[in-house]
């Protein structure tokens, strides 16, 4: 008994074959911009009501790029460092949604989000604990709150991607292989 490709199973269960075999990487962007926000606003919010201000963590994200002295003043604020943080946070959240995209291409939606607060938890220890070898003001961070927010961050990237990704399908007639644009087409 010959075992089956993913590509041949597709074929006969659903008669149609995926054609894109690569991720959507302009859904994947846009997802981890949308994605980025939410969780930019989430930390914010969170770190004012903490009473911590929301210049910690914009200044935690700008010294990435300027360096653990912008953290000396940390209620301060700076435009120019709101123009770097932004830059790097933004910059970060597309990256990851990136890669989050090509991991969660071939899976359903359900199984993406699962995947993406996988990842998003791994993202957590990635700049949590691994990164703080470089940025060791970063330890600061850690906290159930940060592991959650990364743990959203992920899930909703891959939500979004799911919903934003155009996958182009090829329908199997019995006359051979007809290109669908979209579910409404003969």
């Amino acid at each position: 008994m010959k075992l089956l490709t993913p590509s041949e199973r597709l074929r006969v269960l659903t008669g149609t074959q995926l054609l894109r075999r690569r991720p959507d990487w302009q859904a994947g962007f846009w997802a981890g911009l949308l994605s980025g926000a939410l969780m930019a606003v989430c930390v914010l919010a969170a770190d004012f009501g903490l009473g911590l201000g929301v210049w910690r963590p914009i200044r935690l994200a700008a010294s990435i790029i300027l360096g653990g002295g912008v953290m000396a003043t940390p209620g301060t604020p700076d435009l120019a460092i709101l123009i770097v943080a932004l830059a790097v946070h933004f910059g970060l959240s597309g990256f990851y949604a990136l890669v989050v995209a090509d991991a969660t291409v071939f899976v359903r939606r359900r199984a993406a989000v699962l995947m993406g607060a996988a990842m998003g938890a791994a993202l957590c220890a990635l700049n949590l604990y691994v990164f703080t070898a470089v940025f060791p003001w970063f330890s600061l961070s850690r906290g159930v709150g940060a592991f959650f927010a990364h743990v959203g961050f992920g899930a909703c990237t891959a939500w979004l991607y799911k919903r934003m990704e155009s996958p182009i399908v090829r329908k199997l007639g019995p006359r051979g292989p007809a290109l669908r644009a979209s579910p409404r087409a003969p």
